[in-house]
């Protein structure tokens, strides 16, 4: 991205088909106002520790209604080499990225409840914490990330701190984005006292509005691959693997003066995670407008942490290899 404008499709176009998205806003509907009314409970009785055996029959319901979608989703795992993945199997990574999906789902409805102490000994951070940084509350900051892992966990975790933070995505899942759901979120924006704080910023026409977020003491979390499109001047390149990434996040830096770290989560086990704040990209890399080296620096960063964990890739981090490649397949992760 050359500026904070939407980018002209000069080189390949990529659209991220769902199908069914009629069908699947319904279920969303329907797992808001059931479903999550039933995860709670089960948080209230049972405690966290059983939330992943009560989840299994939603899983293995999932995995099957993606069945469809595994063939490609081998072909683009050919794109790493064999050692990247680390014995990690087709299978396996797939369990995985579904499993790590709908327990996020799970966890959403606890956004009022992950400040209690019972599930803030479940997040272990690793790195330096915002607040202990020599320029917190004097710039904002930026977390940038790929979609790896239970990446939509960052900002629900961030604002449980009572840290006034706020996401740029480009769209929402149904099941997150309807009344119920959004009535728990209130909850909980009450008791961190971020009532005023909004949660997401939404595409290109409200991107003007996440750079006027970013202020002093503000967090601002955005992936730095996916979307609608691609240019040839997003690819960048990691131990010689393509891959293709936006560089918004360096302009809105460089606008607002912001930090970026390069941020990303892993789930340990059940219900227990790690976020990782790594180091912080040079501020003389924005301040010289060398966006190329910010971002070669964010990608080592977040490739490290990846090649630790291979089956934490998505789909939306998948496509990224190689945005020619994409085609019809269920909306998430």
């Amino acid at each position: 991205m050359s500026s904070l404008n939407p980018p002209e499709n000069k080189g390949q176009s990529v659209v991220h088909p769902t199908r069914k998205r009629g069908i699947r806003r319904k279920l969303g509907t329907f797992y808001s106002r059931f479903i999550f009314r039933y995860w709670r409970a089960v948080d209230s009785l049972a405690g966290a520790n059983l939330v992943s055996w009560f989840m299994s029959p939603i899983l293995l319901v999932d995995l099957l209604s993606r069945l469809e979608d595994f063939p490609h989703f081998i072909r683009y795992r050919s794109l790493l080499p064999k050692d990247f993945w680390k014995g990690c199997t087709p299978w396996v990574h797939y369990f995985r990225m579904t499993r790590d999906w709908d327990e996020f789902l799970v966890l959403s409805s606890f956004g009022d409840r992950l400040g209690l102490p019972y599930w803030k000994k479940r997040l272990t951070l690793r790195g330096e914490p915002l607040q202990t940084r020599p320029d917190w509350e004097k710039r904002p900051v930026i977390l940038a990330f790929l979609h790896t892992g239970p990446y939509l966990l960052i900002r629900l975790w961030i604002r449980s701190l009572g840290i006034k933070a706020a996401a740029y995505v480009g769209t929402i899942p149904s099941v997150l984005d309807n009344e119920y759901y959004q009535k728990i979120l209130e909850e909980a924006d009450k008791k961190y006292d971020l009532a005023d704080v909004p949660h997401t910023f939404r595409g290109v026409d409200e991107l003007m509005k996440a750079v006027r977020f970013l202020k002093p003491g503000r967090v601002l979390t955005i992936a730095l691959e996916g979307g609608y499109s691609y240019t040839n001047d997003d690819c960048r390149e990691i131990e010689g693997i393509p891959i293709f990434l936006k560089d918004g996040v360096c302009h809105m830096a460089a606008k607002t003066n912001a930090i970026i770290i390069p941020t990303s989560i892993h789930r340990t086990e059940s219900c227990r995670y790690e976020l990782r704040l790594g180091k912080q990209v040079p501020d003389a890399l924005i301040r010289t407008g060398n966006f190329g080296g910010a971002m070669d620096h964010l990608l080592t960063e977040l490739w490290t942490d990846l090649k630790s964990n291979p089956s934490d890739l998505t789909w939306s981090a998948l496509e990224a290899l190689n945005p020619k490649m994409v085609k019809e397949r269920a909306a998430w992760p």
